[in-house]
């Protein structure tokens, strides 16, 4: 009988271990509402990778030439609620929570966090979203590096009244952005 109980003891205080060992989080879904009479608009800051629709009561697509925008419709009024979940290239998860309204709450929606205001000293920090082949947050950041404080001091090269000098090579994950300076004092316009 002792044996049993201490067996029992060990047994519960295994598995209490384990069970603290096991922590789970979730990612929240946000609410989204949409219409049959009117296309809602979902803005990534990243490439869509993957999308899945929880029923076949919600339309869903990828307008063409675009990477990281998602419209959605109601393909019936009033359907049961249902979800929607997308996945971007940074390995992302996106949870919504898609519910039937005749005049949606909003129809342009930006989802994530956008490239922020860059500066010399945060531009790691603020500009670290990859460019995941986007055109448009490409040109944004090339953007920021443009609108950061000169500081052309390196390399340079003058020949035929031209001259190109050389700044700083910013890197946002496997795009290079080079500042540089022309100077051109000869005919060519």
């Amino acid at each position: 009988m002792t044996r049993k109980c201490a067996f029992l003891i060990i047994s519960l205080v295994a598995s209490t271990a384990f069970a603290q060992t096991a922590k789970y989080s979730f990612i929240p879904a946000s609410r989204l509402t949409i219409t049959d009479n009117k296309t809602t608009n979902l803005i990534f800051p990243y490439s869509v990778q993957s999308i899945d629709r929880g029923s076949a009561d919600i339309l869903v697509q990828q307008p063409q030439g675009t990477e990281n925008i998602v419209q959605i419709k109601a393909g019936k009024p009033n359907f049961m609620q249902t979800n929607l979940s997308v996945i971007t290239i940074d390995g992302k998860l996106y949870s919504f929570t898609v519910d039937y309204a005749t005049q949606p709450s909003q129809l342009n929606v930006v989802v994530g966090k956008d490239v922020a205001a860059a500066t010399d000293s945060n531009f790691q920090a603020d500009v670290m979203l990859s460019s995941g082949n986007n055109i448009a947050l490409m040109e944004k950041v090339a953007g920021k590096v443009a609108a950061m404080k000169a500081c052309i001091n390196g390399k340079k090269d003058k020949h035929d009244e031209m001259q190109l000098q050389f700044g700083r090579v910013y890197i946002n994950q496997d795009v290079l952005y080079f500042r540089f300076k022309l100077l051109n004092e000869s005919n060519i316009s």
